[in-house]
């Protein structure tokens, strides 16, 4: 049996270039050699299987030329599209595969999409089959698991946005919300291991503390993290917002090596995040 290759697949979405001043991220970027794959995120398609990009401005093609425009440096790189996200739910992806002409549809619609814009494969994100709307898929090329955003603000405790494993102190339900659960899941339900891709964040999952003095992963949580200034998203901070976080005087950073992820704490504000050495880990 051939080793299996390599992938280090990596997502760009549409909505990083309407950021404002350091926040804002364009294609052009990108190290073209950093990733090999870039999955660019999201194009919207029609019950009745039409793919067309979101937004559907010149702007958003343009977005698509600078991606693969990349390619003409590092050849080897494969761009891929996606269709669906979280807003579209799962409900028009039942209606459409339900339909041997919307199906059909699909197919043809996406082939001709991707030739035209120049990317080399297409992401179906059904978020997901069998809830919020959608039927069971069983058929799978490959699947990039959502390892992360297994904790956040919608939780009454402070937890990692990617643990690797289960705390020693967890119990039941608790102890699936990790990378390893949810690897050997799959494998165990039949997806070969080869076929996997572990999902990583770039950014992180913050909290707000109740009690300031009691900031351990568990601890009790009042609701989300302060908005960065940059993102201006609660519960929510990127990287390099992280980075000048790290950076102030007073600010307390830990490594949990049950997890292996880290968090960094700032008098009730809480930060779970993955760094380099975490990466390193899990990778």
């Amino acid at each position: 049996m051939d080793k299996p290759q390599y992938r280090r697949v990596c997502y760009l979405t549409n909505r990083s270039r309407f950021r404002q001043s350091q926040a804002q991220f364009l294609p052009g970027l990108i190290d073209p050699f950093l990733c090999t794959h870039i999955i660019y995120s999201f194009a919207d398609f029609a019950v009745n299987g039409n793919i067309f990009a979101d937004r559907e401005d010149q702007t958003e093609y343009d977005m698509y030329a600078q991606l693969n425009s990349l390619k003409n440096t590092n050849p080897k790189l494969k761009t891929i599209l996606t269709v669906g996200g979280w807003l579209e739910g799962g409900s028009d992806f039942s209606d459409m595969v339900a339909s041997l002409t919307a199906r059909s549809q699909f197919v043809q619609s996406a082939i001709r999409f991707l030739r035209e814009n120049g990317f080399d494969g297409l992401e179906i994100s059904w978020q997901f089959p069998g809830s919020r709307g959608g039927i069971e898929g069983r058929y799978l090329d490959f699947a990039t698991i959502m390892t992360y955003d297994l904790h956040g603000s919608w939780d009454t405790t402070t937890g990692c946005n990617s643990p690797l494993y289960p705390r020693s102190s967890e119990r039941a339900e608790e102890r699936e919300l990790n990378m390893d659960f949810a690897a050997k899941m799959w494998e165990q339900k039949g997806l070969p291991k080869e076929k996997i891709n572990i999902g990583f964040a770039t950014y992180g999952r913050s909290f707000t503390l109740e009690d300031s003095e009691k900031f351990g992963i568990g601890a009790a949580a009042a609701g989300p993290g302060a908005p960065g200034d940059l993102t201006e998203e609660a519960g929510f901070l990127s990287y390099m917002e992280i980075c000048k976080k790290r950076s102030n005087p007073g600010v307390n950073i830990f490594y949990d090596e049950e997890q292996k992820c880290t968090y960094v704490v700032s008098d009730d504000q809480w930060t779970g995040f993955d760094d380099l050495a975490s990466f390193a880990t899990k990778k």
